[in-house]
């Protein structure tokens, strides 16, 4: 019996720390310590659903098993299993991509953490290779890896831009085609790199934008981690105000390390762009885990390796604008990263359609 009871307490803490995630609509500005405390906790709740079903799912069965049907106990756990599955489950179906007229051309883009320079550059290039890749975007990309890796990639990819720091947060991009117009680095905040560059792709013209947020490992940061988005959505939203005659900007291609999975409130003001989506959640099946990889993720990784690699989270994405579509799209395979990279092949159609409502929630 007090198996089944702590079995039922820990499908009840699941299903309250869900409905409070679920509540919490602070904006990214909250300053005080407890504001951020919530904050920080939502997005924790948010960012482990899968593991977070899996446990209610081992609860509901234990506490059923050790207790039986006929007493009070399981009913109210089969109750609290079914909010935690209503949250959880429909992150793994697909949404399906907006109404798009036939693309004109196309552009596969791959980003990969290189976890401070470690990932190995031709596990990297053949990878890219596999898939067909015109752009790479590398995050944590490092002065070290630069000087052993540069000239490897740029014999396949011989346009470059961004920027390679030892803290974390170098960040570069390479391309097939030749970038047009000055690249840029905007100052988004904490003064990271996140290198944009723009690419004539056919009859087409597609930006490509390199990020690298913030990662929340402590309150005080997931502040910081929404102000980028909400400036990066400000940001997509001047190039989609702008009329394509105006900008010369027919798309736009977000891709890299967000920290966070695509549906959590800390990306929110991004996923409320109109027409925008994310490659993975709106065409495939599944979590599209890319960390920890188990293999090389520490502590973190074989504490997740109990679940299975399944159950880990999707931090990295490939967001596509109004006038393009996600066409294709999937979850690289091992490169000596504690992360596994991700690809999208984008179809371009330009801007000259409606791209329909405003976003979703």
């Amino acid at each position: 019996m007090r198996a089944a009871r702590f079995l039922a307490a820990t499908t009840w803490g699941a299903a309250l720390a869900v409905l409070v995630a679920s509540c919490v609509r602070l904006p990214a500005g909250a300053g005080s310590s407890l504001e951020q405390l919530f904050v920080w906790g939502a997005l924790l709740v948010e960012t482990f659903r899968v593991p977070a079903v899996l446990a209610t799912t081992i609860g509901v069965f234990g506490s059923v098993l050790f207790s039986g049907l006929r007493r009070r106990v399981p009913y109210i756990t089969l109750v609290c299993a079914a909010v935690v599955m209503g949250w959880g489950v429909p992150p793994l179906v697909p949404t399906g991509v907006p109404e798009h007229p036939e693309p004109d051309e196309e552009l596969v883009v791959y980003a990969l953490n290189l976890m401070y320079g470690t990932g190995e550059a031709g596990l990297m290039l053949a990878e890219a290779e596999r898939v067909g890749a015109d752009v790479l975007v590398l995050s944590e990309f490092t002065p070290e890896f630069e000087r052993d890796a540069d000239a490897l990639i740029r014999a396949r990819y011989p346009f470059a831009h961004g920027c390679a720091r030892d803290d974390g947060f170098g960040l570069m991009i390479y391309s097939r085609l030749p970038f047009e117009g000055p690249a840029q680095i905007p100052a988004i905040s904490w003064e990271t790199p996140q290198p944009r560059v723009r690419l004539t792709v056919g009859t087409r013209v597609v930006e490509v934008w390199g990020v690298h947020l913030q990662s929340p490992g402590r309150p005080w940061i997931v502040t910081k981690q929404r102000e980028e988005v909400e400036r990066m959505a400000a940001d997509l939203r001047a190039v989609l105000d702008t009329p394509p005659e105006a900008s010369g900007i027919d798309a736009v291609v977000i891709a890299g390390d967000f920290n966070a999975p695509w549906r959590t409130g800390h990306l929110r003001e991004l996923r409320r762009v109109r027409g925008v989506h994310e490659a993975h959640d709106a065409l495939a099946w599944g979590a599209g885990s890319t960390w920890p990889h188990v293999e090389y993720g520490g502590a973190t990784g074989l504490m997740m390796a109990a679940f299975g690699e399944t159950a880990n989270i999707r931090l990295d994405h490939v967001v596509v604008s109004p006038g393009a579509v996600a066409l294709e799209t999937g979850v690289g395979q091992d490169t000596r990263s504690d992360h596994l990279g991700v690809w999208a092949r984008v179809g371009v159609f330009g801007r000259d359609t409606d791209a329909g409502p405003e976003g979703g929630p």
